[in-house]
């Protein structure tokens, strides 16, 4: 992704990435892909660890509510699992995001489907 525009026009990026995405519904719960992450890395962790040595790793959720409020919980198993990984966790909450009808209205996110 270094050198790459960024998809919002902020510029190039101005390191590298790389990005592994949930498959799941963005519906779905977000322990669920976490869980799904973990899956994914944990017969990795060699390989993370000695990543996360030499470059910055982290693993990056982000979290919205169609109201604005909300929370989703992590049971004591899941952070353990993250934690033995050995890499930063970060977590961005956002508002809900409003839409726009044809008329200029505002629809909630949660009344799209």
């Amino acid at each position: 992704m270094k050198g790459q525009r960024h998809s919002r026009g902020r510029g190039a990026w101005r390191e590298s990435a790389w990005l592994l995405s949930s498959p799941l519904d963005k519906h779905e719960n977000l322990a669920d892909h976490i869980k799904w992450l973990l899956d994914r890395l944990e017969p990795k962790a060699d390989i993370v660890k000695g990543l996360s040595a030499k470059y910055r790793v982290d693993i990056f959720c982000g979290f919205s509510s169609g109201s604005g409020q909300g929370g989703f919980t992590l049971d004591s198993k899941t952070l353990a699992r993250l934690a033995k990984l050995g890499v930063p966790v970060g977590l961005d909450l956002y508002p809900p995001c409003v839409f726009e009808d044809e008329e200029g209205s505002e629809i909630p996110d949660t009344a799209i489907q």
